[in-house]
């Protein structure tokens, strides 16, 4: 797929150190996360470093460039979490208001709090409608 050019252009720009994701250990082995991608939805995380955004504003404008498809800055966000000093600052690189949480990835709220078992009965249920109309398209019953 064409955006998958976009997510060899942000790991490429990670390995230049162009911009950072964050780091987590799990058993002693170090990853660094820097993006999430499914079909055209893209989270991508970084420090609030003024320059680390304009290199992603730039990427974007590059990915534009090179595939013809663009970024709909209108349904984009910046979201800050925990201790963003340059947040702000951040946001207008791209021309936004400062967003926080609840957003959605995928269809399934996000939020800075830890879900409770309860939270999660409407995605359930939204996963199994979809599921139900699957199965009626798509399963013969012969």
């Amino acid at each position: 797929m064409v955006v998958d050019i976009l997510s060899l252009m942000i790991k490429r720009a990670a390995s230049l150190n162009l911009i950072e994701g964050f780091k987590k250990v799990y058993n002693g082995n170090a990853c660094t996360i820097n993006h999430l991608q499914f079909a055209d939805e893209l989270i991508v995380f970084s420090n609030d470093e003024v320059e680390q955004v304009q290199n992603l504003k730039g990427i974007l404008l590059a990915f534009k460039l090179v595939s013809g498809l663009k970024v709909n800055f209108r349904k984009s966000a910046i979201v800050a979490v925990g201790d963003a000093q340059n947040a702000v600052e951040c946001a207008s690189c791209f021309g936004y208001n400062l967003t926080t949480f609840t957003m959605k990835y995928l269809g399934i709220p996000l939020s800075s709090r830890s879900k409770a078992v309860g939270d999660w009965d409407v995605i359930i249920q939204r996963f199994q409608k979809k599921l139900c109309s699957w199965q009626r398209k798509h399963l013969s019953k012969g």
